[in-house]
């Protein structure tokens, strides 16, 4: 459960990892935490998507994109003006 406009948001996905609800609005809030309470299929599919989410962003993986990324600019640099 994240409140839109947070930053939160933009590491979850709406309704796949994640219900998003605006920020006071207390009776959404209820209704998306009974929604998940009461359909344990759903909660149970958002919560291993939102781990193979977290699994995916890890930080080892982004370093070591990040890093394929540099070596293959340093190897073919783009020419410059």
């Amino acid at each position: 459960m994240v409140t839109a406009g947070t930053g939160v948001e933009e590491v979850v996905v709406r309704d796949q990892t994640a219900r998003v609800v605006t920020p006071g609005d207390l009776a959404a809030f209820v209704r998306a935490v009974r929604g998940l309470l009461d359909d344990d299929q759903t909660r149970r599919a958002m919560g291993q998507a939102a781990r193979q989410r977290a699994v995916q962003r890890a930080w080892s993986k982004t370093f070591t994109s990040l890093q394929r990324t540099y070596r293959t600019l340093a190897a073919d640099p783009p020419l410059g003006d």
